[in-house]
């Protein structure tokens, strides 16, 4: 097995089908948005079950003879000293910590690490079908008679049809290989799970006596933990590609696993050289962006290059193993084929502001009401402290801003709405804690003036980007909702994944513009104005 050849037909895969295969690895960044709905979601349901109770006016009642006036003289330390502090908490534990609160926290973690471990599934699976596709490209040919589209001659679109084609092997690959990746990866998650729980045994036994060598005995397990989970991970790290590639079920799977590694070590153990030469790589890219203060950008750098990059040669390792014929034209970036793919996306983003105007009013009014319910609370609230645009602008690098802003805010545009296709909930939530989130600060600046002065020259860009991908989002749940009524095929869902993933690259070119608007001229031109 050539390994230069792997590395180079995983990069000629990438780069000559980009939107086949990125718009999954967005998906990625869209889980952890579905994941942040879990807190919401369990803080409203724990409130009902103390409202169901009567216990909320009883909670507030002895929060009121908590005397938090002390809490700013006293050592936080000694908090609990305080005359009447240590009553109050016990009292608040006992109107807390109820049968039926305890309940829905179980139940609410339990379902939403069920939920994060079937979309983390899910994506793996249209990720690595997508890349197996382009790189045997076992549709080319079919969908080479069927490019008759001129919508998809543009030398962008990956080469014409095809490339539809291959995202469609993705997206069959979602619906027929998540329950298999699930399974797999609850497998491994409770394997560790047992391995851990029967040291944790073994710990409380070996380690009751203290000592120096109890801290040797703690160590040593440690030591074995480890060692014991990445014997584990050895049995499932080519698993997810068996599944694909050989159609094989979770047990024949993690045997197609065990034969790659056994009849190709050498391979193996080059592919660990090179994640481990990558993530140190990506280590360095971070600490690189850090220092440029644009934290920001190591996600994008890690979902659009890094990932995808491990995913392919992983793939391509594999299917060379499994005897597929891998065989990729021989690809380049060129400054023309990303001329065309920000036309493209651009054209794409208006053609969908367009056609989808009503939700992008929806998105609005989501944004607009939180915006102005955070206002309202936030006054009411009299929270007791200032924030100030003024004081968080100081010290800021100009080109480091620019790219954080850029990066930052598409990643927010990008999850909420992939996110959507988890039936437009998590996008709700994203839009609500944005336009909050704006309220607060509103609510809280000391200079009002200023802060509007700041925000309006790159917000008049900014949020309607961000209204518009709302509304991408809250779409994308109307598909989920169509697909699972029925009213939608995989076709469909293809073609909408498509669409997406095109509006969210001409979305990236309005938040450029507004990045550089907010690093380069928000913070400068209103001073003389405003007499600052």
């Amino acid at each position: 097995m050539d390994l230069n050849q792997t590395f180079r037909s995983a990069y000629d895969a990438l780069v000559s089908k980009p939107s086949s295969i990125l718009p999954f690895y967005f998906m990625s960044v869209s889980v952890p948005a579905v994941a942040r709905v879990a807190p919401i979601l369990t803080g409203v349901f724990v409130y009902l079950a103390l409202l169901r109770r009567g216990h909320i006016e009883e909670i507030q009642e002895v929060i009121d003879t908590i005397p938090f006036d002390e809490f700013q003289e006293e050592d936080p330390a000694a908090f609990e000293e305080v005359e009447g502090v240590e009553t109050a908490l016990r009292e608040l534990s006992e109107l807390i910590f109820v049968p039926e609160v305890i309940a829905v926290v179980v139940a609410s973690v339990v379902v939403f690490a069920l939920l994060l471990i079937v979309l983390n599934a899910a994506v793996s699976a249209g990720q690595i079908n997508a890349i197996y596709s382009v790189l045997t490209d076992d549709m080319g040919a079919d969908a080479s008679e069927e490019a008759d589209d001129s919508r998809f001659d543009d030398a962008l679109t990956d080469g014409g049809e095809s490339s539809v084609d291959h995202l469609g092997r993705g997206v069959e690959g979602v619906f027929e290989d998540t329950v298999t990746f699930a399974l797999l990866r609850l497998l491994e998650v409770f394997l560790i799970l047992a391995v851990t729980g029967a040291l944790l045994l073994a710990g409380t036994v070996l380690l009751s006596g203290g000592g120096a060598l109890a801290v040797a005995v703690g160590a040593l397990l440690v030591l074995v933990w480890l060692l014991a989970v990445l014997i584990i991970h050895v049995f499932f790290i080519f698993a997810p590609q068996s599944v694909v590639i050989d159609e094989n079920g979770v047990f024949g799977a993690i045997r197609g696993n065990l034969d790659f590694v056994s009849e190709n070590a050498v391979e193996f153990i080059a592919y660990l050289i090179f994640v481990l030469a990558a993530v140190i790589a990506l280590a360095s890219v971070s600490g690189f962006f850090n220092v440029l203060g644009a934290p920001a950008a190591t996600v994008l750098v890690t979902y659009l290059v890094f990932a995808p990059y491990i995913g392919a040669v992983k793939t391509d390792l594999y299917a060379r193993h499994a005897g597929d014929e891998v065989d990729v034209p021989d690809a380049s970036v060129d400054s023309g084929r990303v001329a065309s793919a920000f036309r493209r996306g651009w054209d794409e983003m208006v053609a969908f502001t367009v056609s989808r105007f009503g939700l992008v009013v929806v998105s609005s009014v989501l944004f607009a009401v939180s915006a102005v319910a955070a206002w309202e609370v936030t006054q009411s609230a009299e929270v007791g402290f200032e924030t100030s645009i003024a004081d968080r602008l100081e010290q800021t690098a100009l080109f480091g801003e620019f790219v954080n802003y850029t990066a930052n805010n598409w990643s927010v545009a990008v999850a909420q709405s992939y996110a959507g296709f988890v039936f437009g909930v998590a996008t709700v939530v994203s839009l609500v804690v944005n336009g909050a989130l704006l309220g607060f600060l509103a609510a809280t600046e000391q200079n009002l003036a200023e802060l509007l002065a700041f925000v309006v020259p790159h917000g008049v860009i900014e949020i309607p980007a961000l209204l518009i991908s709302g509304a991408l989002g809250l779409h994308l749940g109307l598909v989920a909702v169509g697909y699972v009524r029925g009213g939608v095929d995989t076709e469909g869902v293809t073609a909408e994944v498509r669409e997406a993933y095109y509006v969210l690259v001409g979305l990236f070119v309005l938040f450029a513009v507004a990045g550089f608007v907010e690093a380069f001229i928000s913070p400068y031109y209103y001073g003389p104005l405003l007499g600052i």
